[in-house]
């Protein structure tokens, strides 16, 4: 069955907006030099001086999804759910927030390391790595278990492609 064009158009805006917020994070560890300055000027190595930016930026991510979350809680009338299966849930979503938040500090470590060209090289390397292990960690678990073969062929399609462009941006800085 065909989709409402509202629910469509819905989802295309999200879509255009996931688009136009996604490099974000990049934007704020290029335009944070001079956070990263002062973070290098009080003793921080090169490795960790982006480490403050994260803090303050996830933080500032944080909140207004939080916000959503909460909203849509109170709107659906759910927050009875939040008593199930609640060990488990805390865990795996603990986990999940500490790796996301780990994977930026060792961006911002690489990206420090690469110089000038930290922002420019290392963001699409950091999003190519997390769609080629998120993609391949969900094969593994069994989440394209009766998926189409198409939309199979696909994503691997799309993983190569991600993988030959690592391959050309990290042969770029050799002569």
């Amino acid at each position: 069955a065909a989709l409402p064009a509202k629910s469509f158009m819905a989802g295309l805006l999200v879509c255009i907006l996931s688009g136009i917020f996604s490099p974000m994070l990049n934007f704020a560890f290029v335009f944070g030099e001079p956070l990263r300055n002062a973070a290098l000027a009080a003793g921080a190595s090169v490795g960790r001086a982006a480490d403050g930016l994260w803090a303050l930026t996830l933080t500032a991510g944080f909140l207004p999804n939080a916000g959503y979350a909460l909203y849509l809680i109170v709107r659906n009338r759910s927050g009875n759910l939040w008593s199930r299966h609640t060990a488990g849930n805390l865990f795996w979503s603990t986990l999940m927030g500490v790796l996301c938040y780990a994977s930026f500090l060792v961006y911002g470590s690489g990206a420090s390391h690469l110089g000038r060209l930290g922002g420019i090289v290392g963001w699409p390397l950091f999003m190519s790595m997390s769609l080629i292990t998120s993609n391949s960690l969900g094969a593994l678990t069994g989440e394209w278990r009766g998926a189409p073969a198409k939309a199979l062929r696909l994503s691997l399609l799309g993983m190569g492609i991600l993988i030959v462009a690592i391959v050309i941006i990290a042969s770029g800085g050799q002569a």
